[in-house]
């Protein structure tokens, strides 16, 4: 767009009539104003469950809780770790001589 276009269209809008304001605006506006006033205001849920998580008594509890809840997922995850080789959880053993899987396609294999 040129600015020749630009300006004519300028020019357009500046030739249409402002259009009239409703006469009951400002009431409606005020009575819009007033009842979201009174619309009681819904507190997000994190918001909530923070101020829950954080009042003085029960604190100390949820600090607790984490730290059970995070001691239990270490120690399963360590048990997990020593109950099979890593090799095994990343199934490495498709990469060995003899894989357990595609037994039939290794044309050099002896039966």
């Amino acid at each position: 767009m040129n600015n020749r276009d630009l300006d004519e269209l300028l020019r357009s809008y500046a030739d249409k009539p402002v259009p009239r304001l409703p006469g009951n605006l400002e009431d409606a506006v005020w009575r819009e104003i007033r009842l979201r006033r009174e619309r009681p205001v819904r507190e997000p849920f994190l918001d909530w469950l923070a101020a829950c998580v954080w009042r003085g008594s029960s604190a100390v509890v949820s600090v607790l809780a984490a730290v059970a809840l995070g001691a239990g997922v270490a120690g399963f995850a360590q048990n997990a770790s020593m109950a099979r080789p890593i090799s095994r959880a990343l199934n490495l053993q498709v990469f060995s001589e003899q894989p357990p899987t595609l037994r039939l396609t290794n044309p050099y294999q002896q039966p």
